[in-house]
């Protein structure tokens, strides 16, 4: 259809109100103007269901693939396929403009061009409703307001919809662009919808609003929607932090939203997951965005998943597939050049499973291997292959991985809880902290038939193949070559773990015997077991190439041991073929040989197989030597050491050193001489043997080490030595005394005797008993060298004192002034003789008086003590001659003066006289007399007043003391004190009266506080008055009486008032009054209700009732009558009605 002037074409141009269902239109040309649609024009009102376009649509303005303008009209499970074109505005791939219209259930797949207002679905969404459509394709402007769903949705609503469109606006002119990934320019609401298409500008001059989701939100709402910043990675999307997430994200932010589709799992073949959300129903299956996340299969035994690259064994990681009791099998070796590896930078593999998901399937490697396994995850702990696993891993072998982590690291599984089997793993493993293993971190499963050959590092619990275990391990081996430790690391001694060394882990015989099934196969080039298909017996089984040993026997070299020494001993299977475990024997020139005894070189030593299988190959060798050196043998000649005894002695014999005879080897295997040594005299000196060999010996080198007799001198004791006393002469000198010398430890007749000049010396000089050193004690005599002489190095001998006299001749007492002691002075004390030499001593003394009282020619007592002087003089080495350390002589105590009298008055209350208290003191004085001033003081007159005068005559000396001063100064003296009032209470007396009805006059009082002699007649004036409530009084009650004067002279008294109290009594009440008001009571009205019917006693006083007589009942008051009528409620009555008191008091007062 070619109309390019023509509006409202399509099929139908323009329909009203009309129905369009079960339609198809295919490969359509439709060109128009404007109201271009593939289907209809202009839908006003109309519904159209079930139908289709595909094909082209081209137009100007209101372009739309099925549709153009659809005005308040329905479009229902209808798409199109194809193109749409318009030149101006409002092209949709659905519908151009929907105007207040509904979409639902429906698609468009279309390349979309227009100028403004374009998009996947429609162009201009007014007030429209879309509700689970989507759109694919491409999407255009050259202008504004592109979306991938939408261009422009005023006050519209898109709901649970997506576009895939990539979208994109050529802005080379100076325009407002607005784009939007699924809606460009946004007013109305957004709800469960997303886009996952790219976003492109080609050229920008004017303003750019972009977005992932929406280019310009407008006072839109947006809810669960979102776009896919995966695809969409450019940072111009203004929405990116708000709306931007990744496929993952977006799923789960769909999942179980009604309507919506995650992909059908385990029903498809390799376990189909959808990437993006789909329209269930809806979405076409081309249009699904999915991945299978395996080559084949369907997880059962029988249909296991299979792999075949890095990305599907990753995919064993996902949700939905590992805590699944899943069958996965290896189909491929997988290295780094397999598709999805994930590098040897970075942090590299993410371990299948976790302590929260455990992998709880069952993985069969079928022999194949992983190589270049790369994990970098320091901070991350259960590492490996597999992070942790509660399945079954088995027939898989990991080759030069490079793993990192934390703790619980393995070469193939973190954790185990499960089950592996003939696994093995190869490489390095590293762990920054515990619980490291060659093939598992930790075990709490079974490990069977499985080894590991890895360099490991780790802290606590390292092991050559599990770190730490709890469980199960059969069969198992590591390299302990490359791991030096356990193969357990928390088991010493695991006696299913056995650690080979590098070489025997190429002997497929270490294997055999441990009960592996495995065999040899010269095609295997790997050093260590792999696993292999074995066809003919259709199983897998462990598979290693033959091994061909080779030997070099070398050359070896032992010392004589006085044995038979074995050839197998001293060469080891290792040594030999460079592995262990070997079958041989030696063989020479003679015939086979086990070993040999004396010394010697034997030469040609070879070795012969005698045991091969089928995973040992004989190969070529090298013969070697064996040669037996001499033994070394110490003949030690004995030596002896013997104190001189005055006779000849001797040394014979010998022994063996460090070195001695082997085997059943004696000492008839060679001849000795020279082995006793006598010494020439019985004199002291040194004297050696002479031991020599006769002839040779085949297995011994002799090394003689002669010995010597040696005689030592004798101890030789002088005794009977001693040292003189002596008197203090200021020198070291002492005195030896040999008068009884004697000697111990002589032998025989000897010739010896003391000689030389003995040399003896105090240690100290001064007076005491000191040690006295001993010099130059010697022998002499023919045996004197012979002989230690032991003399005393030191004796003990006293030095005493010196006497010495005093010559008193012109000693001198030196008067003093009295001081209140008896010490005493000298002036001129006595003099010493007999000090030694230019030594001087200080003669010191104590004097003291008779007693401390002056007086003239008093007696001192003298007495003498030594002191240290100088030049050496100490006093410990003299004393006085018995007689010389006392003396006496005069001198005089002279009276002290008093010259420095003083005196202090104190104040005084008024007591009737003029006598002051005063107290004299002198600071002449000594403290601790008894001495003071005696003296008359009286005041100008006895009146109280302030700063009187006090005259202070006739003043001297008294005290027990007072002889041994002189009053110098006894003139009189002023002083000033106080004299100040006595208190004087006026006591008002208490008045009592019985209640007469007149009033209170008058009042009496008495005085307390007079001095003696003096009454009220020392108030010269004024006149004492009555005051206070009680004065006029009638009414019963107490009353204070208060006394009070206006003008009293009362000069030397402060006048205190003490109030009394007037109490006006109860007039008496006759009884047949008392019956009167019990009358009164009665008839008042509520009072026989609320008060007690009787009065209880007479109402004679103003007094409560008696509480004995008191009515306790709560619905009762009992009131107290007093005198005058007073009434009060006085107990009870809580419950009882309401009294007025007052009206009872009214009614009781008209009673006489």
């Amino acid at each position: 259809m070619n109309r390019s002037n023509t509006n409202y074409v399509g099929l139908f141009g323009y329909t009203n109100g009309s129905t369009i269902k079960n339609i198809g239109l295919e490969n359509i040309d439709i060109k128009g103007q404007n109201y271009t649609g593939g289907l209809v024009g202009y839908n006003n009102n109309g519904t159209i269901q079930n139908s289709y376009a595909t094909g082209s649509v081209t137009g100007n303005d209101c372009v739309g693939g099925l549709v153009a303008y659809n005005q308040n009209g329905t479009i229902q499970n209808s798409y199109l396929i194809g193109s749409v074109t318009g030149d101006h505005q409002s092209v949709g791939g659905l519908v151009g403009f929907n105007d207040n219209g509904i979409i639902q259930n429906s698609y468009a797949t279309a390349t979309i061009r227009g100028s403004s207002y374009v998009g996947g679905i429609i162009g201009f969404n007014n007030k429209g409703t879309i509700q689970n459509s989507y759109a694919t394709g491409e999407v255009s402007a050259a202008v504004s307001s592109v979306g991938g769903l939408v261009g422009i949705n005023v006050e519209g609503l898109i709901e649970n919809s997506y576009s895939t469109s990539s979208v994109m606006v050529n802005g080379g002119l100076e325009y407002l662009y607005i784009i939007g990934g699924l809606v460009g320019n946004n007013q109305g609401t957004v709800k469960n919808s997303y886009a996952s298409g790219l976003v492109s500008i080609l050229e920008l001059d004017g303003t750019l609003y972009a977005g992932g989701l929406i280019g310009l939100n407008n006072n839109g709402t947006i809810e669960n929607s979102f776009y896919d910043k995966e695809t969409n990675t450019s940072n111009d999307m203004r929405d990116r932090a708000t709306y931007g997430k990744t496929k993952a994200e977006i799923l789960s932010a769909f999942s179980g939203k009604n309507g919506w589709g995650s992909g059908r799992g385990a029903s498809v073949e390799g376990y189909e997951l959808a990437l993006l959300p789909y329209l269930v129903g809806i979405t076409r299956e081309e249009d699904i965005s999915k991945t299978t996340l395996f080559n084949s299969g369907y997880g059962t035994s029988a249909n296991p998943y299979t792999i075949t690259n890095w990305t599907q064994l990753q995919n064993i990681n996902n949700s939905n597939i590992l805590t699944q009791n899943y069958y996965f099998n290896l189909l491929n070796n997988l290295n780094n050049s397999t598709a999805g590896y994930m590098g040897n930078t970075g942090a590299g593999w993410n371990p299948i499973g976790n302590y929260l998901n455990n992998f709880n399937g069952t993985f069969d490697g079928k022999g194949f291997t992983i190589s270049d396994l790369y994990i970098n995850r320091l901070s991350q702990s259960y590492v490996g292959l597999f992070g942790w696993i509660s399945g079954t891993i088995k027939n898989l072998g990991l080759v030069d991985e490079n793993i990192t982590g934390n703790s619980a690291v393995g070469g193939l599984v973190g954790i185990n809880n499960g089950t592996i089997q003939n696994s093995y793993a190869t490489g390095l493993v590293t762990g920054s902290g515990s619980t490291i293993g060659g093939l598992v971190g930790q075990n709490y499963g079974t490990i069977q038939n499985s080894y590991a050959s890895n360099l490991i590092t780790g802290n606590n619990y390292v092991g050559g193949l599990v770190g730490f275990n709890e469980e199960t391990i059969q069969n198992s081996f590591y390299d302990k070559n490359k791991f030096t430790g356990n193969g357990v690391g928390n088991q010493t001694n695991h006696t299913e773990v056995t650690g080979l060394s590098t070489e025997q882990m190429q002997h497929g015989t270490v294997y055999k015997t441990a009960g592996w099934d495995i065999v040899a196969d010269s095609n295997v080039t790997s050093l260590t077991p792999i696993r292999k298909w074995d066809s003919v017996n259709n199983k897998y089984v462990w598979a290693i190439a033959p091994k061909t040993i080779n030997y070099i026997v070398g050359n070896q070299t032992v010392t004589y041991n006085g044995l038979f020494q074995n050839l197998s001993s001293i060469y080891t299977s290792q040594a030999i073929f460079g592995t262990d475990g070997m079958s041989f024997k030696f063989v020479d020139n003679s015939g086979d040989i086990i070993g040999y005894k004396n010394a010697g070189i034997y030469s040609n030593i070879g070795v012969v197989l005698t045991g091969t299988d089928e995973f040992t190959v004989a190969g070529t060798g090298t013969k070697g030597s064996l040669t037996i050196n001499k033994a070394n043998l110490d003949i030690v000649a004995n030596s002896d050491s013997k104190v001189y005894n005055g006779q000849t002695q001797s040394v014979s014999g010998y022994t063996f050193g460090v070195n001695k005879l082997l085997g059943s080897d004696t000492i008839n295997v060679f001849a000795l001489t020279g082995l006793d040594t006598t010494s020439s005299s019985k004199n002291v000196g040194t004297y050696n043997t002479n031991i020599t060999q006769i002839g040779t010996s085949d297995n011994y080198n002799l090394n003689i080490t002669q010995g010597k007799l040696e005689i030592t001198k004798a101890d030789l004791t002088i005794t009977g030595l001693s040292v003189d006393d002596k008197v203090y002469d200021g020198t070291n000198s002492a005195t030896a005394n040999t008068a009884s010398v004697g000697y111990t430890g002589k032998f025989g007749s000897d010739d010896v005797s003391l000689s030389g000049t003995l040399t003896t010396t105090f240690t100290n000089k001064n007076v005491g008993n000191h040690q006295v050193n001993i010099s130059g004690v010697t022998l002499s005599g023919t045996d004197a060298n012979n002989y230690n002489v032991t003399a005393p190095s030191s004796l003990t001998a006293n030095i005493t004192q010196k006497e010495l006299t005093v010559n008193n001749s012109s000693i001198v007492g030196t008067n003093k002034i009295y001081d209140g002691t008896k010490e005493a002075q000298l002036t001129t004390k006595g003099t010493l003789s007999g000090v030694i030499g230019s030594e001087t001593l200080n003669l010191n003394y104590v004097a003291s008086f008779s007693d401390k009282n002056a007086e003239n020619n008093k007696n001192i007592d003298v007495t003498y003590s030594l002191a240290d002087g100088s030049n050496g003089g100490l006093a410990s080495n003299y004393k006085f001659v018995i007689g010389q350390e006392t003396t006496t002589t005069t001198a005089n105590i002279f009276k002290k003066d008093v010259s420095n009298v003083q005196y202090t008055a104190e104040n005084k209350t008024y007591d009737g006289n003029n006598k002051a208290i005063v107290k004299g003191n002198s600071s002449d004085f000594i403290a601790g007399d008894k001495i003071g001033f005696s003296q008359s003081a009286n005041f100008d007159d006895k009146n109280a007043g302030f700063f009187k005068n006090i005259s202070i005559e006739n003043i001297s000396l008294s005290g027990a003391d007072k002889d041994n001063y002189n009053l110098t100064n006894n003139a009189n003296q002023t002083k000033i004190a106080d004299i100040s009032k006595k208190d004087l209470k006026v006591i008002v007396a208490d008045e009592s009266k019985i209640y007469d009805g007149t009033t209170f006059e008058g009042g009496k009082v008495s005085y307390s506080g007079f001095v003696a002699g003096e009454d009220e007649s020392v108030f010269t004036n004024g006149s004492l008055q009555f005051t206070g409530k009680a004065l006029g009084a009638t009414e019963i009650g107490k009353y204070n009486l208060t006394a009070s004067t206006s003008d009293f002279d009362a000069q030397n008294y402060n006048i205190i008032y003490v109030d009394g109290v007037l109490n006006i009594k109860t007039k008496p009440v006759e009884k047949s009054q008392n019956n009167e008001i019990q009358k009164v009571i009665d008839n008042i009205p509520n009072v026989a209700k609320g008060f007690s019917p009787t009065i209880n006693g007479n109402l004679n006083e103003n007094t409560l009732v008696a509480s004995s007589s008191l009515n306790t009942n709560q619905n009762v008051q009992t009131l107290a009558l007093g005198k005058n009528l007073g009434i009060s409620i006085v107990n009870g009555g809580v419950n009882a009605p309401s009294i007025n008191i007052e009206e009872i008091k009214n009614l009781l007062s008209t009673q006489n």
